[in-house]
């Protein structure tokens, strides 16, 4: 199977519009089905953070399940020279996936990466990236002090979430990226892995109710107290990265949600279409 991302490839919900119907509905599927897997970004002119992520995820879980898995790379210069500066390629040939169209760019400018895409497949692993996170935003002197407490405390909640709770047989994927928006500055944490994803995390505790949606899930996980562990003293970590962030977004399975300056999160129905494989957050710190 192929998978043609568009030109401005943010997320995979852009994806929709380019399946085939038949792996539409959950791309998952294609994890068992052994045919070779493609994703196919040569037309890409921007490819997201969220959407180098999902390639991780979706490729690591295609080489899992057994499928050969080629990943072409964006005739862009300027977008294939970004994905370099996250460290893609080096994950994905990790992983035994096919890099095909590389060309001989630098990475460009990449002082704006601050953690590349890096892998963390336990606790253990993840709580030394949370301090090697730490280390590398602290080691940025364009960073107001203001974010340098901020960042690595959410990114490693992120982090934590992922490594506790997903069950992933990939583990988990982290980067941090450093960026200037109309004069403001600000901190992107993102962690996504291809675990069970949160409806079915939640569901693990008996004291929970049963939620029939995967953004009801999230909802519900962004409350306080409110664990898969089952623990009254956990399940306050997300709701302190939304207090602290200005922007935290999670996708998991079908759901999608969104909480914007602190505000009380709520479901991106537009997200919807193209399930994650796992759960994706990030979180922006900094003014919008």
């Amino acid at each position: 199977m192929e998978i043609r991302a568009p030109e401005a490839f943010h997320a995979h919900s852009d994806l929709a519009g380019s399946l085939d119907a038949r792996w539409r509905d959950d791309l998952r599927e294609v994890y068992d089905v052994g045919e070779e897997v493609v994703v196919n970004m040569r037309d890409c002119s921007v490819v997201g953070p969220a959407a180098a992520l999902w390639c991780a995820v979706h490729a690591s879980l295609a080489r899992r399940g057994g499928a050969a898995c080629r990943v072409v790379l964006p005739a862009d210069a300027t977008a294939q020279a970004r994905l370099g500066a996250i460290d893609l390629f080096e994950t994905l040939e990790e992983e035994g996936v096919r890099v095909d169209g590389r060309v001989s760019v630098s990475n460009g400018d990449d002082a704006g990466t601050l953690l590349p895409l890096t892998r963390f497949r336990n606790r253990e692993e993840g709580e030394r990236l949370a301090i090697h996170a730490a280390e590398a935003v602290n080691a940025h002197d364009r960073i107001p002090a203001n974010l340098l407490a901020d960042a690595p405390e959410t990114f490693g909640e992120l982090v934590n979430n992922a490594a506790e709770h997903s069950d992933s047989p990939v583990g988990g994927f982290g980067l941090i990226q450093f960026r200037s928006v109309e004069g403001a500055y600000q901190l992107l944490c993102a962690v996504a892995d291809g675990g069970i994803g949160i409806r079915e995390s939640l569901s693990r505790n008996p004291d929970l109710p049963r939620t029939p949606a995967d953004s009801d899930a999230i909802l519900y996980a962004m409350r306080e107290r409110v664990s898969g562990t089952g623990s009254p003293t956990r399940g306050i970590g997300l709701c302190w990265v939304i207090e602290g962030a200005s922007r935290v977004s999670i996708h998991s399975g079908f759901g999608a949600v969104v909480s914007e300056g602190g505000e009380s999160p709520r479901e991106i129905e537009s997200a919807q279409s193209v399930p994650f494989p796992g759960t994706l957050a990030q979180a922006t710190i900094g003014k919008r």
